[in-house]
């Protein structure tokens, strides 16, 4: 939750491309180290590195290059929120990819609910006819969507690959490829690089990335997608609350509303989930 605030002041100096590449080139640093200290094997099938690959465009390289271009045009708080539609999206791909997903009415009920939400808050871009805006809303919701398919790919093509070094693999793919694109399209020079600037890379490539992404994937190994995206529900919570308080942005009156009716609509969707782990606590106890 604390990652959308740190973002929201990096990419103010260094730009979003090259800021997001460095982000995984710290964190790549952290994972080689830990892999060599192991002495984790490196997958040599086929199949392990098109996952790999595969995991690199969707989770890291476009979802990272969307979601950083995403918050120089929108505060920390509303790209959080716009961002807590990917269990929407989990919804959505697992009903049409991954057939052991039961969706339940509550979490359709809850789609409805959401993206009526989302609606609220692009309305307030259409109504200042902001583009910037209105692109920087839609980076950061595409992001969201393309975010999830990656949790649907690793849930559809299950691998006993190390989340450790699928992570570091991944993320090396990505900060490749975005230093490439960096180098391509935005300016880059020494004097970015403040005090500020370089805690925030690292705050972002250690704790931010590596502690956060291993745990993630290692847990999308061995739980439920729509289970999993549950996190969604706390992250834009502690975000927003951050935003407002520690990054003094404000929230308009119909992006509050958006804002209710997003968070509202997740509790709605994990309805049935939290009755069912009520239910398992009562038979175990």
């Amino acid at each position: 939750g604390t990652t959308w605030a740190a973002v929201q002041i990096g990419v103010q100096n260094i730009p979003p491309l090259f800021s997001a590449a460095m982000r995984f080139c710290i964190a790549c640093i952290v994972l080689g180290g830990w892999i060599l200290y192991k002495k984790i094997p490196v997958p040599k099938d086929r199949a392990s590195w098109i996952l790999i690959f595969m995991i690199a465009a969707t989770s890291y390289t476009v979802t990272f290059a969307l979601q950083y271009w995403g918050q120089k045009q929108i505060s920390s708080g509303l790209a959080s929120i716009l961002f807590a539609t990917f269990p929407f999206w989990i919804v959505i791909l697992s009903k049409i990819f991954l057939q052991e997903e039961r969706i339940h009415c509550f979490q359709w009920i809850a789609l409805v609910v959401g993206f009526s939400g989302v609606m609220l808050i692009f309305h307030d871009g259409f109504s200042q006819q902001n583009t910037n805006l209105l692109l920087g809303m839609a980076a950061v919701l595409v992001s969201a969507l393309i975010q999830s398919s990656a949790l649907i790919i690793l849930r559809k093509y299950r691998t006993h690959i190390d989340p450790v070094i699928m992570n570091f693999w991944a993320m090396l793919i990505g900060a490749v490829t975005l230093l490439v694109a960096s180098a391509v399209m935005e300016s880059i020079s020494i004097g970015m690089f403040d005090r500020i600037s370089v805690i925030i890379l690292l705050y972002l490539g250690t704790f931010g990335t590596v502690v956060t992404f291993v745990i993630y994937f290692w847990l999308a190994q061995h739980m439920r997608a729509i289970m999993l995206s549950l996190i969604s529900f706390i992250t834009p919570v502690i975000a927003l609350f951050i935003g407002v308080l520690w990054m003094h942005e404000i929230v308009g009156f119909e992006e509050g509303i958006g804002v209710i009716a997003v968070l509202g609509s997740l509790i709605i969707a994990n309805i049935e989930d939290f009755r069912m782990l009520i239910n398992k606590k009562i038979v175990r106890s």
